[in-house]
């Protein structure tokens, strides 16, 4: 949702020129942990694997941490989420607060 909501902001603090270098180094970053990844997945195929990997390759603590990790994020992105929606709705449909019509 970041990328859609906030690139008008990059480009006035960067200009295009800055924008496009960003998302090119943003894409060939997200390829390479990508093709990574597939490649672990490749050799250890099997459900949870991306809190096994760190404790699997690296040490067994990096795997507690992920796991923590992951399940702080996951409520921390879904309130963003919400926020950002929210504030959308407020400036698209001028509603005050998209809680208070769900209620």
């Amino acid at each position: 949702m970041g990328i859609w909501t906030n690139t008008g902001e990059l480009i006035s603090i960067s200009g295009s020129a800055g924008c496009v270098i960003a998302y090119t180094v943003s894409a060939f970053l997200v390829t390479a942990v990508m093709r990574s990844l597939a490649e672990m997945v490749s050799v250890r195929p099997f459900s949870g694997a991306l809190m096994d990997f760190p404790s699997t390759f690296v040490d067994p603590a990096l795997g507690f941490a992920v796991g923590v990790t992951y399940w702080y994020v996951a409520p921390c992105v879904s309130s963003t989420v919400r926020w950002k929606g929210d504030s959308l709705t407020i400036v698209t449909v001028g509603l005050h607060s998209l809680l208070a019509w769900q209620l």
